[in-house]
């Protein structure tokens, strides 16, 4: 692994590894409920990057294009893996796989998505209340927000990434990629709906597909576990889709 992938559950060289990037201020822990579920053959890596969990003392990254190219080096290994990107974390997976095109390394065999794509509604200004921003986008309990001590520990990394999102939601068009693509949604979500995995399908020209989860959000608390399933489904190719979008 480099110094920004931890790999969770099966030990050996699998048939295929889905790298998953957190949303922001996140890291390894809430997949771990993943990596119990994960069907023989598939292995779970997830993204930690500087400021959180055993990297705490560590500064969060604050270049954006320093952060994707350390990322593409690390994965680019010639093995079998998929992305998983969850909001900022979305972002970040469809940039290193540009940069691996770019780089001319194989790549992600498939993008897998929850959130909004570059470009998609109204973004507005950065993010400067970042307690406000974690409570109406659900990512964190309410009890750690409302602990001042224990957010003030996290709140460097949550504000860097947001940073970074923020930059990544606003680059300027590519040519799409050719990867097959699934974007999830929760049912009843109240923030993030069917309209924005939809609008996923211009990022690549391979078949995109729009998958819905029951439930209100895709959060640890929420429906964190069938998102599993759906996104294990997807990576290996062999689940049903709640509608093909193209492809």
């Amino acid at each position: 692994m480099g110094r920004n992938l931890v790999r969770l559950g099966a030990a050996g060289e699998p048939a295929l590894t889905v790298v998953c990037f957190p949303w922001a201020g996140a890291g390894a822990v809430p997949f771990r409920a993943w990596s119990r579920k994960a069907p023989d053959g598939l292995a779970l890596e997830v993204v930690r990057l500087g400021g959180r969990e055993d990297r705490m003392r560590e500064l969060p990254p604050e270049e954006l294009d320093l952060l994707v190219g350390e990322l593409a080096a690390e994965l680019d290994t010639g093995r079998r893996y998929a992305f998983f990107g969850h909001c900022f974390g979305a972002l970040l997976a469809l940039e290193v796989a540009h940069r691996l095109r770019q780089n001319g390394g194989e790549g992600p065999e498939s993008l897998l998505v929850v959130g909004e794509p570059p470009g998609h509604g109204d973004h507005g200004p950065p993010v400067t209340d970042v307690r406000a921003e974690m409570r109406r986008s659900g990512v964190m309990p309410e009890e750690v927000l409302d602990d001042p001590a224990l957010f003030s520990l996290l709140e460097p990394a949550i504000a860097a990434d947001l940073r970074l999102a923020h930059v990544a939601a606003r680059l300027p068009e590519r040519d799409p990629l050719s990867v097959p693509l699934a974007a999830f949604f929760a049912t009843a979500d109240p923030v993030l709906d069917r309209a924005a995995a939809e609008a996923w399908s211009k990022v690549t020209s391979g078949p995109a597909r729009v998958r819905s989860v029951e439930g209100e959000r895709l959060l640890p608390g929420y429906s964190w576990e069938p998102l599993a399933s759906s996104v294990f489904d997807a990576a290996r190719a062999d689940g049903t889709s709640s509608g093909v979008l193209k492809g």
